[in-house]
């Protein structure tokens, strides 16, 4: 119920919850805003994602996702005033809507196949708890990240964090030691899907999902061991966390570089259209190319 107003629904349900949305608090950074471009900074504020806004199948026809988002809204503009939001969509687009951005998901099966060994110098780092301020540093450089990328859609410091001690995310880095101090050369973003691949069809032995959300080649120069870097960060996540078999990568950010080397080799086994749209907020250079998106959340 809102205040003034009642809702009514003509339809009884059996089935409790029937929907579910959640939303969880980010920043979006614009390095191309007009502020931002006058300023030689980039823009950046708070907003709302929305995830998992779904409905039981048996209502589907009811249309409840209108009246979901809108209450949802209401009780979340209440509690903090921040108005602009952000949503993923999947499969299919919102008609009508320019989406901020759009691009494919591919969907690759891992195979156990030989690698080019990195050159001498360099080498992956999984940031763990004990090596946590790595990514510290490196977040709290992120607005350097405006010369790679248009927009930046990124959690709260500590939400990382929390994403890395959990290992629902996984950051991985290319490093090279340079005059006795290591450069990072390239960033990957994994996230754990916690779903499980269960099409008969296949033979695979290791079925969990892991996704690469996106990527930063630090040095354009270097993009042959950004790729063998993207590698062995795949084998380490399939040596060290056993079970993952299935590999999703979004083309956005630098996932393109490491994509154009990557279907030489292995065969995609299906593609997702995937979109993401700004609510009450209108930025007026949508769509944005998708190698100018970066996101962490995925």
């Amino acid at each position: 119920q809102r205040e003034g107003t009642q809702f009514s629904l003509k339809t009884s349900f059996k089935k409790e919850p029937v929907a579910c949305m959640i939303a969880s608090q980010q920043y979006i950074w614009f390095s191309q805003w007009t502020h931002a471009t006058e300023s030689n900074q980039s823009l950046h504020f708070p907003v709302y994602v929305w995830d998992y806004n779904c409905t039981h199948r048996d209502y589907k026809s009811k249309n409840l996702s209108r009246n979901m988002i809108q209450t949802h809204l209401y009780n979340q503009y209440k509690q903090s005033p921040v108005e602009a939001c952000v949503f993923k969509k999947e499969v299919s687009k919102c008609v009508g809507i320019v989406p901020l951005v759009e691009y494919e998901t591919y969907t690759f099966f891992i195979k156990k196949t030989p690698i080019s060994k990195l050159p001498i110098g360099y080498k992956i780092k999984r940031i763990e708890t004990r090596t946590i301020n790595a990514w510290v540093e490196l977040y709290t450089d992120l607005p350097q990240l405006q010369s790679y990328f248009d927009v930046c859609l990124m959690p709260p410091l500590n939400n990382t964090l929390e994403c890395i001690k959990n290992e629902t995310h996984y950051i991985i880095l290319l490093v090279c030691t340079l005059g006795g101090k290591e450069v990072i050369k390239g960033l990957y973003v994994f996230k754990d899907m916690h779903t499980v691949w269960d099409q008969p069809d296949t033979e695979l032995q290791n079925k969990r999902t892991v996704q690469c959300v996106s990527s930063v080649c630090f040095d354009m120069s270097q993009t042959l061991y950004f790729f063998r870097g993207f590698l062995h960060s795949i084998k380490e996540l399939y040596y060290q966390k056993k079970g993952y078999g299935v590999l999703t990568m979004e083309h956005n950010s630098h996932n393109g570089i490491i994509l154009e080397r990557w279907n030489e080799r292995y065969p995609m086994h299906m593609s997702t259209p995937t979109t993401y749209y700004l609510y009450n907020l209108v930025y007026p250079k949508c769509p944005i190319a998708k190698k100018r998106f970066f996101t962490f959340t995925g």
